[in-house]
């Protein structure tokens, strides 16, 4: 039995990538000598529920689960299980979800505790009371405790402002599993061991679309050095995330890590995210010879007037500045973008797309496009949205939160642009960024091939998501005929695909022709051993039989080119060769 045990349930989750939390939370316990568990539902997939069935039924007293805003759905219906499967279970949660809407998260999925923050110390002292007594709740900072209907909330939590002091996380209770799972982001090779690190806590700046806990601070070089080495003793790590925002918040810092990295003899490879304002040459080159493989910065927007209304304190001359340096630097680069803060516009949008696409490279396993704006609550855009008139309360975000992941559309638009619009320029900014990254992301897997730093299994992964990606994207450059007007083949052809043209608002004369555009695409399919079977002649308006033509490329004349071609691989190759070589297309069906 499992009495006087704590079980951290680990809720399901899109991305891929552990939370670091738990682990934090059970080298604390352990402390004070008190054992957890970790069940996480991410590694059973279809059969988590079925599973955690039979872990409840061991004797858990104390259950623990941290999440997110999107996850509130299913920690309700969690929640609901635990209780109906043990119902003397008390049920605590935290994280960032609980922690920005405290009473609505503790009454909406009918837990008994709510932690709030940084929950090491608030954790300890009340596992201590309830497991072994005395318990006296009320007097511990940081906590929600539900009453029946009322709610008491014992004050602000205390944090730990010396990071140094403590434990490492505990990376053997789940996080090694992941290591297994298909779904990684980053492009490091299969059965790498990764670790992720933190190295800081808090936010030294307050965008609007951010919830903050407790102030910023460091773990000293010399603290995070310790943990590496351990690591690398234990597991022989090859890669690193560091999950800090602002790793790179001092310069003096990060020299101080790229030093004490060669020092040590490290080989791993490793990610960072920071602020635009703090990378300059010397920065971006010591973190390359330390094995960085690549960068993140939160650009937000391209425009001026919105990166003000953010609060983001950064120019747009920072944000290039800081891009350049990091491409130049050899570096691989990504970057983050919100659409539907109220100072978007159209033609700012577009302005922080076209600003975006001339970093795109192919390191990422996923196109970078945009993220639409999710106003959380206790942020101060909820609060904008609140007052303005767009949110209504915490029920009303969570159910359009719903219907976002339901539909994968923007549904917090708080610009001016009308709903319909807003939805299409989302939906093609995604085409726009993949039609950029497709050719980067091929040309980065055929590196990692040619340099033998991925095994094939991996690589097969790999490409199968690319092609999946290709796939989205030909859906929009698809045109399909019929002839069930009743007008011949050839008519209903040129009909439809003039009106298409036109609902693409391109020239009828510049896409039709099969002079240099039909070589183009024959030459093409020739080098690939593709058959094509048909291709519109305009000027004959006729349907021609590709088979009797010779192959005889000519010079792309810059017109977009139709594709027909025998089936969906002969076209994904084939579209594939035209966005390697910028060249626009149609793949007529």
């Amino acid at each position: 039995m499992n009495k006087d045990r704590i079980l951290f349930v680990i809720l399901p989750q899109s991305l891929m990538l552990p939370t670091l939390g738990p682990a934090y939370l059970i080298s604390y316990l352990r402390q004070y000598h008190i054992a957890a568990d970790v069940f996480d539902c991410n590694l059973y997939k279809e059969n988590f529920i079925s599973e955690l069935k039979k872990v409840v039924d061991t004797g858990y007293r104390l259950i623990s689960m941290g999440f997110a805003m999107d996850q509130l759905f299913d920690a309700v219906s969690l929640t609901a299980l635990i209780k109906n499967q043990s119902p003397q279970c008390t049920v605590i949660i935290g994280g960032a979800g609980p922690s920005s809407a405290p009473e609505y998260c503790l009454k909406k999925t009918g837990a008994d505790v709510l932690f709030s923050g940084e929950a090491e110390l608030a954790l300890t002292k009340y596992a201590q009371g309830f497991l072994h007594g005395p318990h006296n709740p009320e007097s511990i900072p940081g906590i929600y405790i539900r009453q029946g209907e009322d709610i008491i909330f014992t004050g602000r939590e205390e944090i730990i402002h010396d990071l140094d002091t403590i434990p490492f996380p505990d990376l053997d209770s789940y996080i090694n599993d992941y290591v297994k799972l298909e779904h990684q982001r980053f492009s490091y090779p299969a059965g790498t061991q990764w670790a992720p690190i933190l190295t800081s806590r808090g936010c030294t700046h307050k965008c609007n679309f951010c919830f903050h806990t407790g102030k910023f601070r460091m773990r000293s070089i010399t603290n995070v050095i310790e943990e590496l080495l351990l690591l690398n003793d234990i597991k022989e790590i090859g890669y690193v995330q560091f999950y800090d925002d602002l790793f790179t918040h001092s310069k003096e810092r990060v020299l101080e890590f790229c030093e004490a990295y060669h020092k040590n003899n490290f080989t791993f490879r490793h990610y960072v995210k920071g602020r635009a304002e703090i990378f300059d040459k010397e920065i971006v080159d010591a973190l390359r010879d330390s094995g960085c493989d690549a960068i993140a910065i939160g650009v937000e927007s391209y425009n001026e007037k919105t990166l003000d209304f953010i609060g983001k304190k950064v120019t747009k001359e920072q944000l290039k500045n800081a891009c350049d340096v990091v491409k130049d630097g050899g570096v691989n680069l990504t970057l983050t973008y919100i659409f539907g803060e109220p100072t978007d516009t159209k033609e700012s949008l577009d302005q922080t797309v076209d600003f975006v696409k001339d970093y795109i490279d192919g390191y990422e396993n996923i196109p970078r496009t945009p993220f639409d704006l999710i106003p959380y609550p206790g942020t101060p855009i909820y609060r904008w949205g609140v007052k303005n008139g767009f949110i209504r309360d915490e029920d009303d975000f969570m159910e359009k939160l719903r219907l976002a992941s339901k539909t994968y559309k923007p549904v917090f638009n708080f610009t001016d642009i009308p709903q319909s619009e807003f939805e299409a320029l989302f939906a093609s900014t995604k085409i726009k960024i993949m039609k950029y990254w497709i050719p980067k992301r091929l040309q980065y897997l055929n590196k990692l091939e040619k340099a033998n730093t991925a095994s094939h299994e991996r690589l097969s992964e790999w490409r199968k998501s690319l092609n999946n990606y290709l796939s989205q994207y030909n859906k929009s450059r698809t045109v399909c005929f019929d002839s069930s007007s009743g007008e011949s083949l050839i008519d209903s052809l040129f009909s439809k695909f003039s009106t298409f043209i036109k609902d693409e608002h391109i020239e009828k004369l510049s896409i039709f022709g099969l002079g240099p555009v039909g070589s183009v695409v024959l030459g093409l399919a020739s080098a690939a051993g593709i058959k094509i079977t048909r291709l519109y002649d305009s000027k004959a308006k006729t349907v021609l039989d590709c088979k009797s033509q010779k192959f005889t490329p000519d010079n792309h004349d810059g017109t977009p080119v139709m594709i027909c071609a025998d089936d969906h691989d002969a076209a994904s190759t084939i579209s594939m060769q035209m966005l390697e070589n910028e060249i626009d297309y149609y793949i007529v069906k």
